[in-house]
Formats: C-alpha cells, structure tokens, sequence
C-alpha cells in the first residue's frame, strides 16, 4: 500500500467533512434553469490520431458524496489507448470532478494522467467558506501542497464543460465565467461560432460550435485550439471536439449515448 497516496486520500476527506465550517459558512447559488445532465449519463468517444483510430474515453455523470452537507454531482471521465497505440504513445487517464448539484460549481477536483513518459497524480478542494483551495501533487519522493485565493463559484477542467451545456449558447456570443487550474484562477471565454450538422459514428446531429479560448490538461494534454460541437437541443450533448495536443490533432468523436 502507498502510504503517502493514503494520506493524502485522508487529507482530502478531511478538508471537505461536514466537521469543517458550519454549513451556513459556505456561499451557495442555484441555476435557474433546467440541468441537461443527470446521474446515468454515459457517453463514449472514439479517439483519432489523424486517420488513426487511437482510443476510447468516456465521460459519466453520477451521484456524488455530500460535501458540508450539500450534494452533489460526479462526473468522471476516463480515456485509454488502443493496444496498437500503446506501442508509441500509450494512455491512461482519469479524471473526477465533484460539483454542487444546484449551483454546478466545483468542490473538488483530482487527476490521474498517464500519457507517454507523462505522469502526475494531483487533487484539488476548493474551500468557499474560507476564500481558498488547497492543491496537492504527488512527486517522487513527496508531494508537493499549494493554497491560493479562491472566488467564489469556481468551474474546474471538467466542470467547465458541464456548465457551459445550460447556458443559452446564442451564436455570435461570448460567454465568461471563473474557472480554476494549476493553482491559477482565470476568466474563462466561450466563444458561439455558429451552427453545423454533422454525422458521427453515433448517428447525425444539429450543433452548436463552440471554442473555448483558455485551455488546461483534460483527457489529452491541450496546446492550440479546441473546438467542441454540441447538440442544438435540450440535452447538450458534446459530440465531436478537435483538438491540438503535444502529438498533432486529436479528435473525439461520440460513438454511444
């Protein structure tokens, strides 16, 4: 057993226990409009590499733990390499976001990200209640802990994408809102590029183009431009992204729902 992930499992725990702030200490908002999402959501992508049929990663929402006494969503997404792409470039991620279930801000967030000789296992708890979040890193050897200023109602990586399904996504239209990532806060812009059909493998769908300008480490590890097509309905459901990562172009193509 690794003592030290232990610990810092326990840490964790600690840091978001109900023994922490009185729960009226914690700043709190409600979305005032109807959820796209709910705990069952599945989808699987196809990872491309160019021609190449590289992979698979699945996004998946559940019901998450109670964090100081308020609940909350978890979505987990996980990408792997094909036994083919394991020779040159092999991956293995996973990554989990906790989010409050009304306001679908970000409580907690952790990586586990195995890309290439890349590798780094890291958590992040955002303390609302306190104005900060603690993010700790695990190093060979030790981990490294870092605590910065936190506003309030925060988007991590992954929460960013959930968020962004409930707004009203007018084509033309830039969209900000506070997000959280490598001990940095930012603003983060969305950008409504227009509107396309397409056909992927799970079948053919009216979108919504999207960009968001400011990017972090996600299921690949992003450089350049990303771009996210999204159903033109009430569900809001990624189907296609392109993307520039560290390896050229990699796209992820929706195969089931």
């Amino acid at each position: 057993m690794n003592k030290r992930l232990l610990a810092g499992g326990i840490l964790s725990l600690n840091l978001l226990s109900v023994k922490g702030l009185p729960i009226d200490a914690m700043p709190t908002r409600k979305i005032d409009v109807s959820i796209p999402f709910k705990a069952g959501e599945r989808l699987l992508y196809v990872i491309r590499y160019g021609i190449i049929r590289a992979g698979f990663s699945t996004l998946e929402v559940g019901e998450g733990p109670l964090v100081k006494g308020r609940r909350t969503w978890k979505i987990v997404s996980r990408a792997w390499s094909n036994k083919v792409m394991d020779i040159l470039y092999k991956v293995r991620d996973r990554n989990e976001s906790w989010i409050d279930a009304e306001g679908l801000y970000s409580l907690h967030f952790e990586q586990d990200l195995h890309e290439g000789s890349y590798q780094v296992r890291r958590w992040t708890d955002y303390d609302y209640g306190h104005g900060k979040f603690v993010r700790v890193e695990f190093k060979k050897g030790g981990e490294e802990r870092q605590e910065g200023p936190l506003p309030d109602f925060v988007q991590d990586v992954f929460s960013s994408l959930y968020y962004s399904r409930t707004l009203p996504l007018e084509v033309g239209k830039t969209y900000e809102f506070l997000a959280n990532s490598n001990s940095k806060n930012w603003t983060l812009k969305v950008n409504v590029l227009g509107k396309e059909t397409i056909t992927v493998n799970a079948g053919k769908f009216d979108c919504l183009v999207v960009e968001p300008i400011l990017l972090s480490e996600g299921i690949f590890r992003h450089q350049g431009r990303l771009k996210v097509w999204i159903t033109d309905d009430e569900k809001r459901i990624p189907v296609l992204v392109k993307s520039k990562v560290a390896i050229g172009a990699v796209d992820a193509e929706l195969l089931k729902s």
